[in-house]
């Protein structure tokens, strides 16, 4: 089995990765600055987005159908009902 990752058009995503991989800001000022602020809490690890959580040392940024997916799992299988007894 081979996965393929595809990155289908811009996400917000985007920009955290062109600044940390290259310094490359936006054209806006004010988009540009908050891009440059927010960006202490991510890292950039293989191609991937990090952000830097509270309770682990380092949460993935997911977006599209693997969001979809992810959200799906945790609603539809073991954590689906949290009614108790």
């Amino acid at each position: 089995m081979q996965v393929c990752p595809v990155e289908a058009g811009e996400t917000w995503m985007t920009p955290y990765r062109r600044y940390l991989a290259h310094g490359i800001l936006q054209l806006e000022p004010t988009e540009a600055k908050v891009v440059k602020k927010n960006s202490s809490r991510y890292t950039l690890i293989n191609e991937n987005l990090f952000r830097h959580g509270f309770t682990h040392p380092t949460l993935i940024s997911v977006s599209g159908e693997q969001c979809t997916r992810i959200m799906a799992e945790l609603h539809e299988g073991i954590c689906g009902s949290h009614i108790g007894g």
